[in-house]
C-alpha cells in the first residue's frame, strides 16, 4: 500500500506555541454549484498526488504573507496547498481537504497521467478588480485507499477553495459526495481536517508557531488554535453538500477563537424548558434563530426572534444554535437537561 505522505502528518507529535489569531471562523449553508468555463489543471489525465500552478489573479494575503500564486502539492495527497513552489525552508501551507485524493479512473498500476480523466481540478477568476474571487474546484474527486482496496472507485467529494480579493478572507464550498467507508477514506477514520498552517518547516517538517483547525461536528465546527496533536482537531463526520465554511481574515490577529461569538448569548445553558438568545448591540440584530440536533436536523426555526425561545418540545441532549445576524451566522452550543 502506498504510504500516507502529507505534510501535516508530522502535527501528531508536534506541541505548538500559541500566536495570536489571524482568522474568526463561521459555518454556513448554500446551494453548491460546479464550475463552468473553467480552466482544467489536470487536461484530462487521471491524477495521484498532483502538482499544479494555479495564478490567484491578483495579490492575496494569507497570514503576514502575500502571494499571488498557489500550489496543489503533490506531498499533500491532492486536497493540500502551499504559497512556494520549493520543498525547502519555511512557508504557510493551507489544507482545504486532508485526504489522500485520486482521480476516479486512476488505478493502482497506472496512477495518474493516463487519459479519461472522471475527477477534473480546474480554478476560475470572477467578479470585477478590487472584488474577484479565485475558485478551485476538484469535482468528482476519489480516494486512494477505496481504490486500492476494492480497486474500484466507490467513494468521492466535490469541494471547492474561494480565495477573495481585497478581504484576503477565505471560503471552502461543499458539494454532494457518498463517503461509505469512513475508515479508508479519511485520514483519521472520522472525519476529513481542514488547518491554516502560517509557517511550516519543509525542511525538519516542523510547525513554526501554531496553526488553526476544525474540529466537532461538521456542520458547526470550531475553530481551534492548536496545542496538541493534529488527530485531535479532525472533525466528527462527513461535511454535508451546501455546507460553507468562511475563515475571515483579521490583519492585527483577534483575541477569541470565535470571535464575533461572544457578542450573541445563550443562557441558561444547560438549559431547562426556556432559553434566552440575546445580541448585546441590539435585540433586532438576530433576525433568524435555528436549532439543530447533531445530526444536522433543524429541530426548530424561529424567524422573528423576540429573545425568549421555549424549547419544552425538544428532548433532553446537546443542540446547536445557529443566530442569522447580519454580520454573519453565530453557532453556539446547548445543552438541554
Amino acid at each position: 500500500m502506498k504510504a500516507k505522505h502529507l505534510l501535516f502528518a508530522a502535527f501528531c507529535m508536534l506541541t505548538l506555541a500559541a500566536q495570536a489569531q489571524t482568522y474568526t471562523f463561521t459555518a454556513t449553508t448554500g446551494a453548491y454549484e460546479y464550475l463552468t468555463d473553467s480552466i482544467s489543471l489536470n487536461n484530462g489525465l487521471t491524477w495521484d498526488d498532483p502538482q499544479f500552478t494555479i495564478p490567484i489573479g491578483f495579490d492575496f494575503q494569507f497570514f503576514d504573507t502575500t502571494v499571488n500564486q498557489i500550489f496543489i502539492s503533490e506531498n499533500g495527497g491532492g486536497g493540500l496547498l502551499t504559497f512556494d513552489d520549493t520543498d525547502t525552508g519555511i512557508h504557510p501551507i493551507l489544507v482545504a481537504y486532508a485526504e489522500d485524493l485520486m482521480d476516479r479512473a486512476a488505478d493502482t498500476i497506472n496512477y495518474e497521467d493516463e487519459p479519461g480523466a472522471l475527477s477534473p481540478i480546474s480554478y476560475k477568476l470572477v467578479g470585477d478588480p478590487g472584488h474577484r474571487i479565485l475558485k478551485i474546484e476538484w469535482k468528482n474527486a476519489g480516494f486512494f485507499d477505496d481504490i486500492y482496496e476494492d480497486n474500484v472507485s466507490t467513494d468521492y467529494v466535490n469541494f471547492q477553495l474561494w480565495l477573495y480579493e481585497g478581504t484576503n478572507d477565505i471560503e471552502i464550498h461543499f458539494g454532494p459526495n457518498a463517503i461509505t467507508q469512513p475508515d479508508l477514506d479519511y485520514w483519521t477514520g472520522k472525519g476529513p481536517a481542514i488547518a491554516l498552517v502560517p509557517h511550516f518547516d519543509f525542511d525538519n517538517g516542523d510547525i513554526v508557531g501554531s496553526a488553526l483547525l476544525l474540529s466537532g461536528v461538521p456542520y458547526a465546527p470550531e475553530l481551534n488554535q492548536v496545542s496538541s496533536d493534529f488527530e485531535t482537531y479532525s472533525l466528527d463526520g462527513t461535511i454535508p453538500d451546501g455546507t460553507i465554511y468562511k475563515f475571515s481574515f483579521h490583519p492585527d490577529g483577534v483575541s477569541e477563537l470565535a470571535a464575533g461569538a461572544a457578542i450573541v448569548s445563550v443562557f441558561p445553558n444547560p438549559a431547562g424548558d426556556v432559553i434566552y438568545i440575546l445580541h448585546r448591540q441590539s435585540a433586532s440584530a438576530i433576525h433568524k434563530i435555528i436549532i439543530r440536533d447533531l445530526n444536522g436536523r433543524a429541530v426548530k426555526t424561529i424567524n422573528q426572534p423576540s429573545g425568549r425561545v421555549d424549547i419544552s418540545a425538544l428532548p433532553p441532549g446537546p443542540y446547536v444554535v445557529f443566530a442569522h445576524t447580519a454580520s454573519g451566522v453565530i453557532a453556539k452550543k446547548l445543552i438541554k437537561e
